[in-house]
């Protein structure tokens, strides 16, 4: 929603903010992704996939720390500048319509990991 708000008021979608973003958000997808194929193979039995964990694990804590920061310090600050009033409700709208595509069992599966980390 943001990304599509700012690129009709003309922010490029290549070589900007935007294109940064996007690909932080697909290294993640891949630190992510690695790790689960990692937790797979181990519950299937392979040996040595702990390393493999760790290793994406704390390259995407990395990257999301750097990540919200540019969010936070660059994106965000372009956004409010360039975003129009008019605009802002249809941005609300469109986040409130994502989180209510979510169902409550996905968010109370998530909410008991974070739970059970914060307990380990």
């Amino acid at each position: 929603m943001l990304f599509e708000a700012l690129v009709k008021n003309g922010m490029p979608r290549e070589h900007s903010p935007i294109a940064a973003m996007l690909m932080e958000h697909d290294q993640g997808r891949a630190f992510v992704k690695a790790m689960e194929t990692a937790t797979l193979e181990a519950l299937n039995g392979q040996t040595d996939r702990e390393q493999i964990i760790a290793d994406n694990a704390l390259a995407y804590g990395a990257l999301l720390r750097g990540h919200i920061s540019k969010e936070d310090e660059i994106l965000y600050p372009l956004a409010e500048r360039g975003i129009p009033d008019s605009m802002r409700y249809d941005i609300i709208a469109g986040y409130a319509a994502a989180e209510a595509r979510t169902t409550a069992d996905f968010t109370a599966k998530y909410e008991a990991v974070v739970v059970g980390y914060e307990q380990e």
